[in-house]
């Protein structure tokens, strides 16, 4: 099996699991409160902006899947994908979901986000320079874990777990 045919599968995959999840969100968003009410403008309810954002997915997502689609074959053992990392990256969020809410939400997605780039970017680590690999990552964790918080609760004005 070539290597891009292994893209393609995981095309198709990812796809169709980000078409679902888009369709979940618009759903959603369309069960949301409308305010009627209180008479306020249909273009002001909550549900609005996720409801684009969700027919957004699904729509990019069903494309992502569909494009160049090769026939669907089975796979021989030896042909079939390593699944170290989608497993690490099941355990890392099933552990940060259940840990919401009961750990600052800054060090648990600081810590969440280290585990990821460990999972899916051990080849940036093994490289003749893995200090500055190291550092980026770092850095990238550190900006990302505070920076969420810090725009959600002073521009959006949520407050997070």
């Amino acid at each position: 099996m070539t290597d891009q045919s292994n893209h393609r599968g995981a095309d198709r995959l990812v796809g169709a699991t980000i078409a679902g999840l888009g369709t979940l969100v618009f759903i959603g968003a369309l069960n949301m409160p409308t305010f009627e009410e209180r008479s306020v403008s249909p273009w002001t309810v909550p549900g609005i902006f996720p409801a684009f954002v969700g027919a957004v997915l699904a729509l990019l997502g069903t494309a992502l899947a569909l494009r160049n689609a090769p026939p669907i074959r089975t796979q021989s053992k030896s042909e079939r994908p390593q699944m170290g990392g989608l497993i690490g990256m099941l355990a890392l969020g099933l552990a940060y979901i259940a840990l919401v809410g009961h750990v600052p939400f800054a060090p648990l997605t600081i810590v969440f986000l280290a585990g990821f780039a460990l999972v899916f970017r051990p080849m940036a680590l093994s490289g003749q320079r893995p200090y500055w690999a190291i550092a980026g990552v770092a850095l990238f964790v550190g900006l990302i874990g505070f920076g969420i918080p810090t725009l959600f609760e002073t521009v959006f004005l949520v407050t997070l777990p």
